[in-house]
Formats: C-alpha cells, structure tokens, sequence
C-alpha cells in the first residue's frame, strides 16, 4: 500500500480490481446506500485539500467518524466497498493502521467476488506491515508476513479464476513483493525465504504483466520491474549464503538486453554480500570476471572497492595485485582522463597502507610519492603523509 506524503489516498487500484454484485434489502437499503454514497462523493470532493495542512489530521479524524457512523447498517453494496477503502485511506493517514487492517480483515470476510477477498487480504497485509514498522512488536511482523503469505496463497491457486484473471490482483501480487520478502527476512525464515518470494514475484512480473500492467510499476524513484526484483533477489541470496542461486539471479540480470544500473555495480554489490569476510573465494571471483569483463569502463571501480575491503578483512597479500592492476592499467591516462586519475590516485592511497601492512616499505614510499604527485592540493589525505 503506498500512501502520499500529504493527503492520504484510497488503496491502490481500488476502482478496478473486481465487479462488485450488489444485495440491496428494500427501499431503506436503497436509501442509506444512496446516503453513504452521497456521504463518498462529498469526501471526495474535497477531501481536506481546501484546508491548511496543519488542519488535515482533525479533517481526516471528523470524517473518519462521520464514516464510522454512517456505514453501520448499510448491507454490502458498492457505496459501503466505497466507504470502506475511504475509511482504511482515512486510517492508514491517521496512523491508525491496525484499525485500518481490521476493516480489510472484514471486508475480506463478505461476499464479494473471489478477487475482491484477495484484494482485501493485500490491503490487511499492507496495513499490518505498517502497524508493524510503527509498534516494532515482532508478533505484528509475523502477522504481516502470514496476511501477505495468506493473499499471494490465494491468488496462486485461483489464478485462473475469471474475476482473478480480469482484476488487477497480479500487480499487487508483484508491488508488494518486496515488502513480502523484508518482512521475511526480518521475522520469517530469513533472506533465502526473501529471495524466494522476490524470484516469484519476478516470475508473475514476466509471465502475467505486459504493456499498461508493467507501465503502471513504473514508480518514478524505484520502479518495479525484473531487474530489480533479480537484484533484490539476488542480494537476498548472498545475505543467506545460498550462492549458487545469488549468481544465478546475477546471470540473468547479465543476459538482460539493457540495465539501468552498471552490471559492474551489480556484480560488486554481489560479490561483497557473498563473501563479506573477504579471502580466497572473493579474489578468484573478482579475476573470472575481469577475465571476462576485463574493458568493462568501471572495472577500476571495482578493483578500487574490492581491495579496500580485502584489506579492511585482514587479506593485505590478496589486496596487494587487484590494487597493483589498477595502476597498471590506468598510469599511462592520468594526464587525459579523470577518471583514470582518480582510480590511480586511490588505489596508489590504498598500497601505501598495504604495502606497509606487507612489510615493503620501499614499495609503500613509491606508492605515496605516486599519491602525492597526481593528489589534488585540496586533498585531506595529504595530511595523513605529510610527516612520511
């Protein structure tokens, strides 16, 4: 459930996720539906938004219990669906979020149309992540985890349900999967139950969505698509140690035919999560790559991060030749290319440390006489040679 940073707005896709079928009791049915709509429609006529911000919570509470009030009594219909996704919009702005859960947990229980009770369970799960980021009780988190469990179970056995198919529930199925999957990681079976939950929502995402659906993902901050949830996945994997699958959702991610982020940054963020403590595994890992990769434009970038954390974990013998390589390869451009001279800037900062680590000072002396030639005047590790 994403909400606005001011006003609060009504559930996601609301409007278009299943045909409601109407039970009216009589003309007195009739007559407080007809009410409670009228009640809707003047809601969302303005909505609070004429009123200074300041004012908005007092607004949203009068309204809240206006609704309260009015709604009691009304049989199902679609002016009390539409009463209630105001009412759950008006709670979650309130910070009210496990009342807004309960009214998704009752309305889940009516007799709407299978895809409107699974619309609900996502709504109640939403809601119940909310309460739990808000309270940080670990038996809200559990709740959370299971309403959301509970909702993609449903959609998955249902999916070829009429209402299921001509509904929307696949792009909430794939928008809150990685909800799903951090509060897996954080009160469930832990990142490997992450991944596995953010590959399923990448498989919906490429066997379900095309066109407007994928279109409509498309958030412009962090939109949801299989890059990204292969790279969640990916991370996930690596944070539980299941490195055969980490790499294979890193493959993918590789054969994908345009990227918006550098596969090279892809690959380091994988390749530090992996192996975390640094060693043997991480320096073989980084040179089949380079072997592979080896005129990829941020490969200095890489070699650059990847030694510091080789030495950072206690490996200044396997730092040495991957910061060694960076000057190497790039001395001969730092006069024409910044970036060229950035990298041998750094990695020249770097082998001074690690080379004194290794007991070469000779070696560690070129490599600060090195930093101190190309180093902008400016720049603050100067003070930490200075005296050397």
């Amino acid at each position: 459930m994403r909400m606005s940073s001011g006003l609060p707005m009504a559930v996601i896709l609301a409007g278009a996720c299943f045909i409601f079928i109407a039970h009216t009791d009589g003309g007195d049915q009739k007559a407080k539906g007809d009410a409670l709509q009228a009640l809707v429609d003047a809601y969302r006529a303005d909505a609070c938004r004429s009123l200074p911000q300041s004012q908005w919570k007092e607004c949203w509470r009068t309204w809240f219990d206006r609704f309260t009030e009015a709604i009691k009594g009304v049989a199902d219909c679609d002016a009390r669906r539409s009463a209630q996704f105001v009412r759950v919009s008006l709670a979650n702005g309130l910070d009210r979020f496990a009342t807004s859960r309960d009214i998704c947990l009752e309305e889940a229980g009516r007799p709407y149309p299978l895809s409107g009770h699974i619309m609900w369970l996502f709504d109640a799960a939403s809601a119940a992540e909310y309460l739990f980021y808000t309270s940080q009780q670990p038996e809200d988190g559990k709740e959370a985890l299971a309403l959301y469990s509970r909702a993609k179970r449903e959609f998955t056995l249902h999916i070829n349900d009429p209402y299921v198919i001509n509904s929307d529930l696949d792009i909430m199925f794939v928008a809150n999967g990685d909800s799903h999957a951090r509060l897996a990681e954080k009160v469930g079976a832990g990142p490997i139950e992450a991944g596995q939950i953010l590959l399923e929502s990448e498989r919906v995402w490429r066997e379900n969505l095309t066109g407007e659906k994928r279109r409509s993902l498309q958030y412009p901050n962090a939109p949801i698509d299989g890059e990204f949830l292969l790279s969640k996945a990916m991370l996930a994997f690596a944070r539980g140690q299941a490195l055969s699958e980490a790499w294979e959702a890193f493959r993918r991610l590789e054969a994908e035919a345009a990227l918006r982020r550098p596969l090279a940054r892809y690959f380091l963020d994988l390749a530090l999560t992996a192996y975390p403590n640094g060693g043997v595994q991480l320096h073989n890992r980084v040179n089949d790559w380079l072997r592979n990769h080896g005129h990829d434009p941020l490969r200095g970038e890489v070699m650059l991060d990847v030694g510091r954390h080789q030495f950072r974990q206690g490996y200044a013998g396997l730092a040495a030749p991957v910061l060694e390589r960076i000057v190497a390869e790039f001395e001969s451009a730092t006069e024409s290319d910044a970036v060229a001279r950035r990298y041998v800037i750094d990695a020249s900062y770097e082998l001074r440390s690690v080379c004194e680590r290794n007991g070469k000072q000779e070696e560690a002396r070129r490599h600060m006489d090195r930093f101190a030639k190309l180093a902008a005047p400016e720049d603050p590790r100067r003070a930490t040679i200075k005296d050397q």
